[in-house]
Order: structure tokens, then sequence, then C-alpha cells
């Protein structure tokens, strides 16, 4: 502040009796707002009323006034007028001094039982660091403050997490961190903490995590050294490496089969039910998850309860069984009575992904939009993981409704602000790249990304990468006029059986309509779960493009439907159909004109000029 303010103030900070000016920086001490019962703690004894009376008398200074409801039930709260004020009082005590009252204060505040005030473990752990950090600053010896410190950072972290702050929580726990001791036992839960904080902020933290793993079986903690490696499963799988993914969660399952059902135990093998789903061992995955639920149950462990109905609902929805979408809101309401964002989120990206896979587009994405703002309610930011997760869902979205351009902008975008960083839906963004790509007629850029997809995909092993980069392999190959090796590829998707009720294999009937196969379709949709996308496929392989277009179109797949509507208008015009011909190319052709689709334009033009 201007020196002539900061002088004014302390000229009338002078002017006070000198138990008043000690009130005023005890005060300044405490913070902006204070109490009579910390004032008493810092100040010498002397009887209740005489402290009043001075409050009282500063008060008609205006120095400080009193406040009519308190933070802290039972005390008398005061406030100072001007912080100014506060600043400049605060600023005149000795900092050998002030690491005094700072300690006087944190044990004050230690001595309030937990509900007498919401805020007394931020307020602790301010106060137990300012002292800390001024004795660090004189040279004094700080052995007699870390542990305290360290326990009220540790208090502070963990009301920070409870109440889904994880930046602040983040704060606490590292300080904290910095205060344990290699060797400290407690060490092992705070940095799997500190960890599982920074992976809900977006942030993967594997060799910490593998720490703490290694620090909880040194110290006999095989329940947290499980829960360690399952986090790590986690994060291996988000970064692409679904091997060392489900080695991890094996690992983990190990460690807990002999022991008794718990909350950490049931935690565990909801994380494996999760790995066995997505490796492709769908069966087994809903059995252990139903198992995992009932223990959850049993053991009332609500989060994890939560965790297997999100992967009971998912393989249940995605086997064409509406009953899955009720367990998945069951997720999200758990997730919501216990304000867990992560839970929330993933239950209702999940919600989002099942409508998708049926062909309702329009209701995914409205599950997609209420995550999002449920996220940014929470604070989250947009480098959080659940948003910037949200942010790759919605590319998937453009791609499935036939945005092409804004697939590629969105695409290009989300892989760039990455950086050097790995994520799971990279290879998703290049293989949804690589068909806009097909679809604009921009072949070396389509087999550059189709190919980069597809190593991606091989590496990562995850079927669920696998199978859509295969056909997105192919179709680009296909239209650089490489049908050899496209069929090969092709082969290989057919043999995996895919399930062609998915979102991702909307392009199937196209691929093999191509190359001449669509009795591989017809064949393998027969054993299919059923869903729009199966049912218009059939049709496309069945050569009923007409009905095709309109089931296309009642799912909201408007990039299939105009290409579906283009064969109709060109099935129509070679059976002298003119009319209904023209109807459909007009509505195909004024969609490929907005979206830059070149060899699809050409199409449409050809049979224009064929028709004129």
């Amino acid at each position: 502040m201007p020196e002539t303010v900061q002088g004014m103030i302390a000229a009338r900070l002078d002017s006070l009796p000198p138990e008043e000016k000690e009130l005023i920086q005890n005060a300044a001490v405490i913070g902006k707002v204070f109490w009579t019962g910390a004032l008493a703690a810092l100040g010498d004894s002397e009887p209740p009323f005489l402290l009043e009376e001075r409050l009282h008398e500063l008060e008609r200074k205006e120095f400080l006034r009193r406040e009519r409801r308190s933070a802290v039930a039972g005390e008398t709260q005061y406030a100072f007028l001007h912080l100014l004020v506060r600043d400049v009082a605060y600023a005149q005590i000795p900092r050998a001094e002030r690491a005094s009252k700072h300690a006087h204060a944190a044990e004050w505040m230690e001595s309030l039982a937990a509900d007498r005030s919401e805020d007394r473990a931020e307020m602790l752990a301010h106060h137990y660091l300012e002292a800390l950090e001024l004795v660090r600053a004189t040279g004094a010896d700080e052995t007699a403050l870390r542990e305290p410190a360290r326990r009220a950072l540790k208090e502070a972290g963990e009301r920070a997490l409870a109440l889904h702050a994880p930046a602040a929580a983040v704060g606490y726990l590292e300080r904290a961190l910095e205060l344990t001791a290699p060797e400290d036992p407690d060490r092992a839960r705070l940095l799997f903490a500190y960890v599982e904080t920074k992976w809900a902020m977006g942030q993967n933290e594997i060799e910490l995590a593998e720490t703490a793993h290694d620090l909880a079986i040194a110290g006999g903690q095989r329940e947290l050294a499980a829960e360690a490696l399952s986090l790590l499963a986690h994060q291996l799988w988000a970064e692409g490496l679904n091997d060392l993914a489900v080695q991890r969660s094996n690992e983990a399952s190990a460690l807990v089969a002999d022991l008794p059902a718990s909350r950490t135990t049931a935690s565990v093998r909801a994380e494996r039910a999760v790995r066995l789903w997505i490796s492709g061992r769908v069966d087994e995955g809903l059995e252990l998850a139903l198992q995992t639920l009932a223990e959850a149950e049993a053991v009332g462990a609500e989060d994890v309860a939560a965790h297997a109905l999100r992967v009971i609902g998912t393989i249940r929805a995605g086997g064409g069984d509406e009953q899955g979408f009720v367990d998945l809101e069951k997720s999200a309401e758990i997730g919501r009575k216990l304000h867990d964002p992560l839970t929330i989120h993933l239950a209702l990206s999940n919600m989002a992904n099942m409508h998708w896979h049926i062909g309702r587009i329009a209701e995914g994405a409205r599950y997609l939009e209420l995550d999002r703002e449920t996220q940014t309610g929470f604070g989250l930011t947009p480098a959080s993981g659940n948003l910037r997760w949200i942010e790759g869902e919605k590319i998937l979205y453009f791609d499935m409704v036939g945005s092409w351009r804004e697939t590629l902008r969105q695409a290009t975008q989300f892989i760039e602000s990455l950086g050097e960083g790995r994520h799971y839906l990279v290879g998703a963004c290049l293989l949804v790249s690589a068909n806009a790509l097909v679809a604009c007629g921009d072949q070396t850029g389509a087999l550059a990304a189709s190919e980069r997809a597809l190593e991606l995909a091989r590496e990562v092993k995850d079927p669920q990468q696998l199978h859509p980069a295969l056909l997105s392999r192919a179709r680009a190959l296909f239209a650089a006029g490489e049908r050899r090796e496209s069929q090969v590829l092709l082969d290989e998707l057919m043999a995996a059986k895919p399930w062609l009720n998915e979102y991702w294999f909307k392009e199937v009937p196209w691929a093999l309509l191509e190359q001449g196969r669509e009795e591989e379709y017809l064949a393998a949709a027969k054993d299919a779960v059923q869903s729009a996308w199966v049912e218009a496929g059939v049709a496309v392989a069945s050569h009923d493009f007409a009905r095709a277009a309109a089931i296309y179109e009642r799912c909201g797949a408007r990039g299939v439907e105009a290409i579906a509507r283009l064969h109709a208008a060109e099935q129509l015009a070679s059976e002298g159909q003119t009319t209904r011909a023209g109807e459909e190319l007009v509505r195909a052709h004024e969609f490929f004109l907005a979206e830059g689709a070149t060899p699809y334009v050409r199409r449409c033009e050809s049979l224009l000029a064929a028709a004129s």
C-alpha cells in the first residue's frame, strides 16, 4: 500500500494504549475475523469482562465490529472494519513473536471440537504453516511444530477431499508429505491420497502411485497396496497401456483375495470387473460386478456399489437390456447423494454411450451435456480428467451425426491440447478423423490418421479401440485403391465378431457393401444384439437404401443418412423413378455440400447431370 496510507494507519495504532494495540495485533494474527476465545489464548490471562470492554472500546474507535453470526459455535466473532488496519497491525509484530502467536492460535483451534467450526481444519493448517515458515525464516528450531503441522495439513486435505475441492486438497497433502519422514508408516496413505486427488484433477502420477504401493507393501499395508494398484490400473488404461493395466488389476485382486469383505476388497474387485469387461471378457466382468455389488452393499460402501452398478448397467444396456439404464441411473443417483463428481461422471458418460450404441443419439447427447454441467457445477476446470473426457466424447458425437468438419476441428484441437501426454481417447480421435477425411476426399490424411489409430490400438490391445480402428483403416485403404490390404483388415474385423449394435460399427455394412460382401453382414446380424444400427445395416446389406436412410434419420445420424439417400437416388434413377430419385438426391447433395464431402458431391452432380 502507499507509504503515506501505511504511515497514517501505523500512527493511529501507535496512539492506542499498549493493551489495546496488543489486542489489535493479536486479532491480526488470527485473521480478518477473530473470536474472543482465540484472543484470550494469545493474550495475558485476564478476566473475560475486561477483554470485552477493550473490544467494545476498539469498536467505538472504529477499528473493528462485532458480527451477528459466528463461524465458531459458542464464540463471539469480530471482524476488522478495514483490512488495511489488519495488514499494518500484523506487519508491526516481530517475526519471532508472530510465529509464537500463530502457534498459540493453532493450539486454541485444535482445542475446538470438530463440530464447532466448519473451517476448523483449514484454519488450523493455516496457523501451523505460518508458524512453521516464520520459525524457519528466523532460524529457530522447528521440531516441535512439524508433527502438529503435518497432522493439521492432513486433516485439512481430508476435509477438502470430502468437499470435492481437489485443488485445495492437493496443496494441503503436498505440504503434509513434505513434513512426513520417509520411514513414517503414514506416508504411504498420504501419498496415495495425493495421487488419487491428482488423478481426479486429470493428472496422472504413475510413478508416485507405484511408490505408494511399494511403501504400503513395505509397511505391511496390504489393502492400501491393493488400492494403489487399482488406481494405477485405471491410470495406465487411461494412457492406453491396457496390458499393464490388466496386470496391475490382477495383482491388486491377488493381494486381497483372502481378506474379509471390506470397502477396499469390494473396490478392488469392482476395478477388476471393469478391466474384464473392457478387455472383451464381458460375461466374466458382469458376474464379478454382480458379486461386487452384493459385497459393497453388505459393508455399506455406497461409492463402490455405484461403481459396480455402472459396470452392470453398461454391460446390460450394451446387450440390449433396458434394465441397464436403470442401473446406470442408480449409479448416478448415488453419486449425487455422495456429492461425488467422479461417480456421477462415470455413470452419465456411460449412459450417453449406451444410448448412442442403440441409436438414440440426441438422448445420449443430453446425458453428455448434463455431465458437463454437473462437473462444471462442482468447480472442476476444463483441464480436469472428467471434463477432458467429456470433450473427447463430444468428438465422437460429431462423428456419429456426420458433422465431419467439426469432427476434424475438434479432434485436432483435442490431440494438440495434450502436448506430449498420452490419453486413451487419442486413438478414437484419430480414427474418427480418418472417417471424416475419407468422406471429404483427403486420402493422404485419412491413410495417415487411420494408420496411427491402428498402431495405437494394436499397442493398447483393447477391443473397443482395436475393432473400430480396423474398420477405419480398411475404409481408408479402400478409398485409396488399396483393396487387397483393405480386405485383409476387414477379414480380421469380421473374424473378431464386433458388437454390430454399437455406434462404432455404423460403417460396417457400407464397408462390406463396397467389397460385395453384403451376405456376411446379413449372417452376422442374425446373431447380433438388435439396435437401430443393426436394423439400418440389414437394410443397407439388402440394398433397401431408402429404408436405411429413414432409420438413420430417426437416429439423427445425418452423415450415413445422406450416404444412404445417395445410394437410394442412384438405385431409383437406374429403375427409371426419376422423381423419387431427385427427392433423395437433393437432400443428400445439400448435406454433402455443407460438409465439404467432395467425393459424394461429385457423385451427386454426376447423377444430376445424367438426369438432365
